[in-house]
């Protein structure tokens, strides 16, 4: 089993040929923006990384072998501070059942749902640490009015085209071309 180093392990997708959304933007203009930080999505996303280098990852397969105990695709849960001041059990990082190499990162209040997309690498060499990253960013549109089928099967294939993009990148991405896919965590 091998282990994350987080401060030089974390990576984005660097560019898109497409419009959408890279985690990045998604973590720069949500998470970490003034209303991501009244809402609380830095505070989880920092309590994520600092997480991650406690995560077991079978380098062979390219997964996280650690799960939470708890519920069936949740690889952990821990409690958030909600804007009220309260605090509520909440599944941070879930396992995908369609791609399960992938994982996202839930960050969510009362009517706003982000999720980051994120795979682990390893090329197995010996002492060669295992990467985390970063590929693409959702905003799961959520509001006081029940959308309706059209709006969620739309959201549902939008996001599993995403998961498509991602899985085809993680298996193109050799040793040799890695950094022309991802730019360091910084």
């Amino acid at each position: 089993m091998a282990h994350f180093d987080i401060l030089s392990e974390l990576t984005y997708l660097s560019e898109s040929e497409s419009e959408d959304i890279l985690a990045k933007s998604v973590l720069e203009n949500y998470v970490f923006s003034d209303e991501g930080k009244v809402r609380g999505f830095d505070h989880i996303f920092y309590m994520f990384l600092r997480r991650l280098a406690r995560y077991d990852v079978d380098s062979k397969n390219e997964v996280i072998s650690s799960r939470s105990n708890n519920n069936k695709g949740v690889v952990d849960h821990f409690l958030v501070k909600k804007p009220d001041g309260s605090l509520k059990d909440s599944n941070v990082v879930k396992v995908l059942i369609r791609h399960p190499n992938h994982y996202e990162v839930c960050l969510n209040s009362d009517y706003e749902k982000y999720r980051i997309i994120f795979f682990v690498k390893s090329f197995r060499k010996p002492n060669q640490l295992v990467s985390c990253n970063f590929t693409y960013g959702i905003d799961k549109k959520t509001n006081l009015n029940s959308p309706n089928e059209k709006d969620l099967e739309e959201a549902k294939q939008a996001f599993n085209a995403l998961l498509d993009k991602s899985d085809s990148i993680k298996k193109a991405i050799s040793l040799e071309n890695y950094y022309n896919y991802f730019q360091s965590y910084s």
